[in-house]
């Protein structure tokens, strides 16, 4: 039975919706890839980025935030890694919160080799490309790289780890400038001393909460007294030095109370003496007996 012209229609719309979505299904992996959300990017450094031929270095996948990470390798030609590369030639791996380290084992041809990996950071699920980072494996045995470990919540500046005259030391700095292996602080965090702290961490100092630092030795009266950042702040009040009193006066001596006084609790302060209350009930006594009579 020959189709209606509706049916052939139907068929072919049928046809273009599976290739659709078989379509939409591959770009997750194999599309050109999107800009990562804010927050949710990651980074990858090399260990060294001159080698030698058959000489094993490490790259280091590392999320900028403490989230599921999934990335695609192409292994380039020649190389080899210490994880199972796919059939199409590629590592796929993951790892939930932590960095994802690979070695690489360079061939043994020199050359130059190019690693344009991609990325996701969850809970995005549309994968971002790399930066391309271009390794070279020369017999050459003077090699420069940055050295020291990868900063916390940080981004290396761009280029930083390309054309280094000597080894350099691994720094954080407010803003990348002409310096090597210069890393600036991820969105969310901000630099504090050689590290990258989150924002709602910064520390309060005395002056913040309105308060006067106090040496070691002196006291807060009438006040409160904090410690932050290992200093003793006074609010509320005003650092006075401890007077320790000689170990033969009394407490009602030390603070002048009056013959009729005593020290509190505390021995900071005067109060009314309990013989006083004392004498002051007898002689209410008296009194109300008196006037029975």
């Amino acid at each position: 039975m020959a189709l209606t012209t509706d049916t052939k229609r139907m068929i072919w719309f049928c046809v273009f919706v599976i290739m659709v979505v078989m379509f939409m299904g591959k770009t997750k992996e194999s599309g050109w890839g999107k800009d990562a959300s804010a927050g949710l990017e990651a980074s990858r450094t090399f260990s060294k980025y001159t080698c030698q031929p058959g000489e094993t270095i490490t790259a280091t996948y590392h999320p900028n935030s403490p989230n599921y990470i999934g990335i695609i390798e192409p292994v380039p030609g020649g190389w080899s890694v210490d994880k199972t590369v796919s059939p199409d030639n590629q590592v796929r791996t993951t790892a939930d919160g932590n960095d994802i380290n690979l070695q690489w084992t360079a061939p043994t041809t020199e050359g130059t080799y190019t690693f344009n990996g991609k990325y996701f950071v969850s809970p995005d699920v549309d994968y971002t490309f790399f930066p391309q980072d271009i390794i070279t494996v020369s017999q050459s045995t003077t090699t420069f790289s940055c050295t020291g470990a990868i900063p916390q919540y940080t981004t290396l500046c761009t280029g930083d780890n390309i054309g280094l005259t000597q080894n350099t030391l691994r720094v954080v700095v407010a803003s990348c400038d002409t310096a090597k292996c210069e890393y600036v602080c991820n969105v969310g965090y901000h630099k504090s001393g050689s590290q990258c702290v989150e924002d709602q961490q910064s520390a309060q100092t005395c002056a913040d909460i309105g308060g006067t630092v106090c040496a070691s030795n002196q006291i807060c009266p009438g006040g409160s007294m904090y410690v932050l950042d290992t200093k003793n702040c006074c609010v509320g009040s005003t650092c006075q030095t401890e007077v320790v009193p000689p170990t033969n006066q009394t407490c009602e001596e030390i603070n002048k109370c009056d013959i009729w006084e005593q020290c509190d609790d505390k021995g900071t302060d005067c109060e009314i003496a309990s013989w006083v209350y004392i004498i002051a009930a007898f002689m209410g006594f008296m009194f109300l007996w008196s006037m029975v009579k």
